[in-house]
Order: structure tokens, then C-alpha cells, then sequence
């Protein structure tokens, strides 16, 4: 299950805990630092020495992200021997991850999605952070709404590591083509349906070129819908969490536009041409406009490069204000880890400013943290793009049930664009779904 970070973007433990080797403070020497350059020794690094112990990293990831993975993993043990760690990757994750901890044996340090965390923090899995220096002294340099991501019931219990951020990728010679401007993407969803239409290639009735790829089902579906809703100037959920409240004038509005899109603007349709197999749809010029990732403009690269002066990224457009989509990974540790200190300086070395460029490239991402912003890799003006994006981020709610909550929303939007229920119906059946999780708490 490859479950990710999900989040709109607007543009515990004491102080000692006993682990194998005695009682280690949190607040102490052990947790001084991201273990120094390879081959400092532990007097050095300012930190006793390391217990020979093994740690178990879990990631999520496979190659190619698991080859960069495997070198920080091995500089860490090179710099702070005789602990060694153990990195798995892990397949189905989340199914695993939970019956590890269900039986007492989950790993010290783990990857997980945004609804990741909520599950785990929930189930006592998740170390707080907020006790240690080492933590705290790296958290000035992410994006406030990361760091404001990475939290359960108002207690620290994840780092950022990896983000998934949202942005409009275009086609600049369709643009042109349809008398566009493709220099000055539309500002305003108004503007935007307008484009769309225009940008939109049929042939008898059959779509050739979407004019944007509607997310019509899936978790993209859920994201935009609560993305239109909170840029429509309303919140989607009650600050308690006790309620959802996407089902008034802005949540209609945003359920509205989609529902639009595809039946009266009809820019998109079920019957999509599909691209080839690793090409994507801005490549094979199927569609004309994609919200998403970074993916399609690093498919690009590879496989289409002479492409790429054709290709544009520009901000979500606005209705009473503008926001994106965030997504990505963080790292945990185990409340009860083997090392705590190590567990704590390895999730620390992962996350380092100086390895966001080598992990976030591959993953068509951007890094977390401010000190990014003059790395090659983000300063590339596709890219930097998304990486703006990051300083106007709010996450939606870190519920232990998110998931299933998500997966009820996503049945009754894809529902509404269908036409299989009308836009209020589907609105009140999707609150009175999640009402029923939120109950829960």
C-alpha cells in the first residue's frame, strides 16, 4: 500500500527512557546532533558512545529511492559504530508496519504518509519529540506547516523528509496554439475553465485532448475537492475535528466546479485517451493541463527532453484565495526504541539540509526545509514552482482514522462528477460518512 502525505497548502516521551544499555536522557549529550561527517569519532561528535546494537530502519521505498537510502545508511554506521542499522524496504507497508507494532516489534525508525502518523501516534508507536535539542535546533529551518504536519494532539512526533507538493503543468504550445498566452497562466479558475475549454481537441464528439485532467476519482479526487473548498474561504473540518464542515456554499461551489469541468465545460471525460506505458499525458500530449507533481516534468527529461521548453508550471488559480497540495513522507521513531539516541540522531541524519537534494530529485519532489531554496535541483524554474508553494501550507486533519474518512469522501465526489447523485446528496452523504468516524475518536 503506498500511502502518502496529504495536505492543502495556503499560498511523548519524558526526559529519560529505558533502552538496551540503561537510561538515556532525552534532553542530554546522546541527543547532540545528526552524528557528524563519516568517520568522526563519538568524543568528536560531543555524544558517548554508541551501544552495539542494530537498528531497524523500515522505509516505504524501493529502488531508486532505496539506492540513496542505502548510502546514508551506511555513512551513518561508518560515523557512529559499533551500532549498526538494518534498512528494509517494506511491501504491503502500512499492513506490515501495523502488525509489527500490534506485536511488539516494530521497527526503531520508519517512514509514513501523512495518514501514517495520526495511526501510529495513536497506537503509542511514535516517539514524541519535543524533549530533544537536537530536534528542536533543526525545526527553525522547515516550513512552519510542515513541522505543524508532523504533529498528533499537539505533541512533535515526525520529521519532514520527503515532499509531494501540487502545481498546474501545462503545455505551452497548446497554449499558444489556442491563442493563449503561454507566458501568463490563467489567475483565476474563471479564467481557467475558459482556457480549459479552448485548449480542450475533440473529434466527433471524442475527446483527443483533455484540456485539464479533472481528478474524477482516487484520493486526487478527495484533494481537490478540499482544496476548492478551503480556497472557497471556508474550513473543511471543525477545529475539534468533531465535525465536518465542507458541506456549505464553499464546499457546493468547490463539488460544483468539478462536477462542471467534466459535464458542462466537458474539458475532460471518461473516455481520456490513455498515454503510453512511460509516457504521461502532458508528454504524449493527451492532456493539455495536469494538477500533480513534479512526475510529469521529470518524465519529461527522460523520456521526451526536447519537450521540455514546451512545458510550463505555474500556482493552482485562485477563487477568494489561493492554495496547493502537499504531500510527501515523514520519518518516525519507536516510543520504545532499542537506542534512542541513535534512533533519534539517524532520523535526524536522513532529514539533513545537505541530502534533500539527492532524495527529493528522485522522488519529483522538494525538499522541506527553507535552507533549499538556492539548491541546483530547486532553483530549476520548473521546478521552484513547487518549492514557493511549501511557505503556505495547512494540512488537513491528523485523525487516527483519516484513511477511512478520505476513502468516504472520495465514493461520493466521484459519485457527484458521475452524475450518479446531485452535489448537495453526495455532500451530505459524504459528511454523515465521516461524521460516523469522527464519532469514533
Amino acid at each position: 500500500m503506498n500511502v502518502t502525505r496529504r495536505t492543502i497548502v495556503r499560498w511523548g516521551v519524558p526526559a529519560g527512557l529505558a533502552v538496551s544499555g540503561g537510561t538515556l536522557a532525552a534532553c542530554g549529550a546522546g541527543a547532540q546532533g545528526p552524528g557528524g561527517a563519516p568517520g568522526d569519532s563519538a568524543a568528536e561528535a560531543g555524544r558517548p558512545a554508541r551501544p552495539n546494537v542494530t537498528l531497524e530502519y523500515w522505509s516505504r521505498w524501493g529502488p531508486p529511492t532505496s539506492e540513496v537510502e542505502d548510502r546514508r545508511v551506511a555513512e551513518w554506521m561508518t560515523a557512529n559504530a559499533p551500532t549498526k542499522v538494518e534498512r528494509t524496504s517494506i511491501d504491503p507497508y502500512i499492513d506490515k508496519l501495523n502488525a509489527a507494532f500490534a506485536g511488539g516489534a516494530g521497527p526503531d525508525v520508519y517512514t509514513v504518509g501523512g495518514s501514517g502518523m495520526p495511526n501510529f501516534a495513536s497506537k503509542g508507536a511514535a516517539l514524541q519529540l519535543g524533549g530533544y535539542p537536537a530536534v528542536q535546533k533543526e525545526v527553525p529551518d522547515f516550513f512552519p506547516a510542515t513541522i505543524e504536519a508532523s504533529k498528533y494532539q499537539g505533541k512533535h512526533i515526525a520529521m519532514p523528509y520527503i515532499l509531494d507538493v501540487r502545481a498546474m503543468i501545462y503545455r505551452k504550445d497548446f497554449m499558444r496554439d489556442a491563442g493563449l498566452d503561454p507566458d501568463r497562466f490563467p489567475d483565476t479558475w474563471e479564467q481557467f475553465r475558459d482556457a480549459a475549454r479552448r485548449l480542450t481537441k475533440r473529434d466527433g464528439g471524442a475527446l483527443q485532448r483533455a484540456g485539464f485532467d479533472v481528478p474524477k476519482s482516487g484520493w486526487n479526487a478527495h484533494d481537490l475537492f478540499m482544496l476548492l473548498t478551503e480556497m472557497g474561504g471556508e474550513r473543511v473540518f471543525s477545529q475539534d475535528l468533531s465535525r465536518p464542515t465542507f458541506t456549505g456554499p464553499a464546499g457546493r461551489q468547490a463539488l460544483q466546479l468539478m462536477v462542471d469541468l467534466v459535464n458542462k465545460d466537458q474539458v475532460d471525460g471518461f473516455d481520456q485517451p490513455r498515454p503510453p506505458s512511460g509516457s504521461n499525458g502532458i508528454v504524449a500530449g493527451t492532456q493539455a493541463v495536469v494538477w500533480a507533481s513534479a512526475g510529469p516534468v521529470n518524465v519529461a527529461r527522460r523520456v521526451a527532453p526536447e519537450l521540455l521548453g514546451q512545458i510550463g508550471s505555474s500556482p493552482i488559480p485562485r477563487l477568494a484565495q489561493r492554495w496547493t497540495l502537499l504531500g510527501g513522507t515523514w520519518l518516525m521513531v519507536n516510543s520504545k526504541p532499542r537506542d534512542v539516541n541513535g534512533s533519534v540522531d539517524l532520523m535526524l541524519y536522513l532529514t539533513a539540509a545537505k541530502h534533500a537534494d539527492d532524495i527529493t530529485s528522485v522522488q519529483n519532489a522538494v525538499p522541506p526545509r527553507k535552507s533549499g531554496a538556492t539548491s541546483p535541483y530547486v532553483t530549476d524554474p520548473l521546478i521552484k514552482t513547487f518549492y514557493d508553494a511549501v511557505s503556505h501550507a495547512w494540512a488537513y486533519p491528523n485523525h487516527a482514522l483519516y484513511t477511512d474518512i478520505r476513502e468516504v469522501i472520495v465514493r461520493e465526489v466521484a459519485a457527484a462528477i458521475k452524475q450518479e447523485k446531485g452535489v448537495q446528496a453526495a455532500l451530505d452523504d459524504a459528511a454523515r460518512g465521516t461524521q460516523e468516524y469522527l464519532d469514533r475518536r
